[in-house]
This record gives C-alpha cells, sequence and structure tokens, in this order.
C-alpha cells in the first residue's frame, strides 16, 4: 500500500484513565437513560441477563482490540488493522463507514445533548446543540490531552451519579420482583441482548486514538478490558434496579426509566438529577465520536488514500488539525440536513456497513 512520506507522528499524551474515560465515555451514552425500559418490556426480569451477556461479549471484544491495538498502536483503530490484513480496498470501506457513522452518531449526541438541555434552560435546540459542536471542535482541535481531560472530568460526575442512583434505587428493590428469572422466556433473553449491545459500543472508538496513547503495551489492555468491565457492573446495576422496582412486566414508564423511578425516590431534584446525567452522557458521546472519527481520515490520508491535506498535523497541539477541522464543521452542518430520527438510521445504517 503507498503511503504519504512523513516522519510526524502524533503525541502520544493520553494517559491510563484518559483512554479508559474515552472507552466508558462513549459506552454509557443516552441508551442506558432510555433501553433499560424497552429491555423490560421485551425480557422481563431476564433483561438483567440480557445486559450482563451484552457485557461478557463485549469484555470479550476488548480482548481482542487490545491485542490489535498494542500490536499496531497507530491511528484510525479497525481502518488499519483491516487494511493491513485484508488490503487498501476494504480497509477503504472501513475508514470511511467508520467516519461517517461516528460523525452521524456524533451529530446525533449534539441533538440529544440539547434536549436534555432543555430541563435546565429552554433555548433554541439547534442552537444549544451546534454550539455544543463548535466548542468540542475548538477542545479536540487544542489536542487529545484538552479532550481527554474533559472526557475524564464527565465520566467522573457520570459514574457518581450512577453509583448514587443504583445505591439510594436499591432501599426500594423488591426482591420477588425478580422471580421468575427469565420470566418472558429464554428466547427473548437473547434477542433483547441483541437489542441493547448498542449500549457496548464505544471500543472501537478508543482504538482509534492507539498512537496518541502513552506506554500503548500496558496502557491499551488495562484501559480496554477495565472500560468493559466497568460499564457491564454499572449496567447490571441499573437494570437490577429497574427490574427490582418496576417489576418483570414493568410498570416503570418504557421511555424514561431511570427519571421514572429518581422521581419516585426524590421527586423533581432525582429528574433534574438523571437529566444532568443523560446530558453529561450525551456529551460523552459527542466528544468521544468527535475525538475519535477524525483519526480515521489522518489514517488514511496517511495511506494516500485521501488527500494529503488531511494527514498535516498542527506544530503547537500535535493534533491532525485539518481533518479535526473538516470533522467537527461536518457534524455541525447535519443537524440542518436532517432530522433525529434521520440521524439515527443512517449512524445506525453506517455502523452495520
Amino acid at each position: 500500500m503507498p503511503s504519504v512520506e512523513t516522519t510526524e507522528r502524533l503525541g502520544r499524551s493520553l494517559g491510563f484513565f484518559s483512554t479508559f474515560a474515552i472507552g466508558t465515555g462513549t459506552m454509557i451514552g443516552a441508551g442506558i437513560f432510555v433501553l433499560p425500559g424497552l429491555a423490560v418490556a421485551n425480557a422481563g426480569s431476564g433483561a438483567v441477563i440480557s445486559f450482563i451477556l451484552g457485557g461478557l461479549i463485549s469484555i470479550a471484544t476488548a480482548i481482542s482490540m487490545a491485542e490489535l491495538a498494542t500490536g499496531m498502536p497507530l491511528a484510525g483503530g479497525s481502518y488499519y488493522y483491516i487494511s493491513r490484513t485484508m488490503g487498501a480496498e476494504l480497509g477503504s470501506v472501513i475508514g470511511l463507514g467508520s467516519w461517517l457513522a461516528l460523525v452521524f452518531k456524533g451529530t446525533f449526541a449534539l441533538i440529544g445533548l440539547a434536549e436534555y438541555a432543555q430541563v435546565f434552560y429552554p433555548l433554541p435546540i439547534y442552537f444549544v446543540a451546534a454550539a455544543s459542536g463548535v466548542l468540542l471542535l475548538a477542545i479536540n482541535y487544542r489536542g487529545a490531552k484538552s479532550s481527554g481531560s474533559l472526557q475524564n472530568f464527565i465520566v467522573v460526575i457520570l459514574l457518581i451519579i450512577l453509583a448514587l442512583f443504583i445505591a439510594k434505587a436499591s432501599f426500594i428493590v423488591n426482591p420477588e420482583n425478580f422471580v421468575p428469572v427469565a420470566s418472558h422466556g429464554i428466547v427473548s433473553i437473547v434477542t433483547t441482548a441483541g437489542m441493547i449491545f448498542i449500549s457496548y459500543l464505544g471500543l472501537a472508538e478508543a482504538a482509534a486514538v492507539s498512537e496518541e496513547v502513552k506506554n500503548p503495551s500496558k496502557t491499551l489492555p488495562k484501559a480496554f478490558i477495565a472500560s468493559a468491565v466497568i460499564v457491564t457492573l454499572f449496567y447490571a446495576g441499573v437494570m437490577a434496579v429497574v427490574v427490582g422496582v418496576s417489576g418483570p412486566e414493568g410498570t416503570i414508564t418504557a421511555v424514561t426509566p431511570l427519571a421514572d423511578i429518581a422521581g419516585l425516590m426524590a421527586g423533581n431534584l432525582g429528574r433534574i438529577l438523571i437529566a444532568l446525567g443523560a446530558l453529561l452522557a450525551t456529551l460523552s458521546t459527542a466528544n468521544g465520536a468527535i475525538l475519535s472519527s477524525s483519526r480515521f481520515p489522518f489514517a488514511m490520508s496517511r495511506d494516500a488514500l485521501m488527500p494529503e491535506w488531511f494527514v498535516m498535523i498542527h506544530k503547537k497541539f500535535e493534533t491532525p488539525h485539518n481533518a479535526i477541522l473538516i470533522t467537527g464543521i461536518v457534524m455541525v452542518l447535519l443537524l440542518f440536513l436532517f432530522d433525529i430520527e434521520e440521524l439515527a438510521r443512517l449512524g445506525g445504517a453506517f455502523n452495520i456497513i
């Protein structure tokens, strides 16, 4: 495969926790605030097992991804692995598909962020979404370290909110709601695991920034596996609370289960706290999307599969600034070209491809 002649490499500025936060933050998105209710409606008490099953698959994926990223710790993640093993043609499909999937996912997250922001102060949704996109673009332009620091803060606060929710709600759980274990049958557990697995997607995004991780041979395996394990434990805890409070038939609203339970415990304050968690989750998803997606055109440009302009690295910030700039601009422009349902469908379609 031809490559652009360049000795430039992205600066290694991400430590263990920043890498862990990128993987964790992109997995704990808005889905965990919505999908538990739908999971209970489909699988009953077995929804807890569905999330655990999805977590086990995620952990196995993390182990495989850690092997690949450790052996090839370069920008582009899945694009780089496929292009080196199966050729430039398939690599290009993966690279462009991953870039578009993450761009649409990021735009979708910006809309979600703006929706949740209405709880705190009513501003025009598209104004909030566009302003958030521009802000994240500026943060990522200044370097992976800046973006990683933001991700660290978001993930810490988000995990604290979820931990408090699980701990507080455990006192109103009814153990009888867990019997029978598979109230809707074994098949429903498996099909529901497939539906909620989107909640575990995110490690591929972390792999895309492998080139910027310090001591990748030690940091990447620890960060990937820790992300998958921690997210699985939190998801299982959230689902246990939802089933334990609502029952196997799901008496809690299927659309906003965590907000409903928080409302039962602490009234409007509880709902606001969960809304804050959802706001942080969407912000984390959008930040992770722009950070990771920009590395795909950079990596493809380094292999002469995209214009050389994308491979240029900022002298001061050590970032692929042109790739970040174009990615951020496209992400914001898509806000005004597609509605939220179309964004979700297009993002899902490119993920499947």
